[in-house]
């Protein structure tokens, strides 16, 4: 079974649209993680900042607080902002669903 490239899977009439759409936010975060650990703290965030809004999923959820406590204990001044209000956007959606 060949592997699409990830922006036909959005579209593809095969892959359900909520599938696509989770797919999507997994591979946003795993590229954040793999930006964030090679010292790309600003990449990262921004891509965060993205998908925290895209998702209800609690375990996606976790994975993005995770990454932004991460960034936040490695950032300095005000970077810290932008990763604090990734903590606190990601607490808040785990703990006030989205119905």
């Amino acid at each position: 079974m060949a592997v699409r490239p990830k922006d036909e899977r959005l579209s593809s009439p095969s892959v359900p649209r909520e599938e696509a759409i989770v797919n999507d936010v997994v591979d946003k975060i795993e590229r954040a993680r793999s930006l964030l650990t090679s010292g790309q703290e600003q990449k990262a965030a921004e891509i965060l900042g993205e998908v925290v809004g895209a998702t209800d999923d609690p375990d996606l959820l976790r994975q993005i607080h995770e990454l932004a406590v991460e960034g936040h204990e490695r950032a300095g001044g005000f970077q810290k902002v932008h990763w604090r209000e990734l903590m606190i956007d990601s607490e808040a959606r785990l703990e006030h669903p989205v119905a």
